[in-house]
């Protein structure tokens, strides 16, 4: 079978539990059959909602990790699948799809679905790896990797960061195991 692709996912939310939305998702990812391995960094940081006309709370975010065979516009369909699942209205959404989420807003006296609006949930592709080399994909608009604004964000930048160092660190250990693993007779002085 074929080496199969490393995804590195960024997830931000800025409505309500944030943590529980954040749960969710990545609850929502796990139980995807084609996405393995899921990881999850272990930095979580607040951030300030980047451009937005109107005001709103601060964003929890954080990154993961995960294995996939499936092609990168497959998992962008799957995340956007997830955001809608647990109430994310888009840019190009109907009234009538966002109007039962309590996400439309109100501009003007008619409703606005601008991309800067709260959100429940936002997963956006950061890096995708293939063979140990980093994956570059311009289907602009529709999906840009490496995140155009990655290294612009430190908190996307950040959570990965520690999730690649947790990475390399449980595989280096593993390796490191590996070369030290005695033999019962080695451990008696035999």
């Amino acid at each position: 079978m074929n080496t199969p692709y490393t995804l590195y996912l960024g997830l931000g939310s800025n409505l309500g539990n944030r943590r529980v939305w954040l749960d969710l998702a990545i609850k929502h990812l796990r139980a995807v059959a084609d996405i393995l391995a899921l990881q999850v960094s272990p930095v979580f940081i607040e951030s300030a909602p980047h451009g937005c006309a109107i005001a709103q709370g601060f964003y929890l975010n954080t990154v993961v990790s995960c294995q996939t065979h499936l092609r990168p516009l497959a998992v962008l369909g799957i995340c956007q699948h997830i955001e809608a699942t647990l109430g994310r209205c888009r840019l190009n959404a109907s009234a009538d799809d966002c109007s039962g989420s309590g996400l439309a807003l109100e501009v003007g006296g008619k409703r606005a679905f601008q991309a800067s609006r709260p959100r429940t949930v936002d997963i956006d592709i950061l890096e995708i790896w293939h063979e140990n080399q980093p994956l570059f994909i311009n289907l602009s608009p529709q999906l840009i990797v490496p995140h155009p604004r990655l290294f612009e964000r430190d908190f996307m930048r950040l959570p990965l960061e520690a999730l690649k160092s947790c990475s390399a660190a449980s595989e280096n250990f593993e390796k490191s195991l590996d070369r030290t693993r005695l033999t019962p007779k080695e451990i008696n002085g035999g």
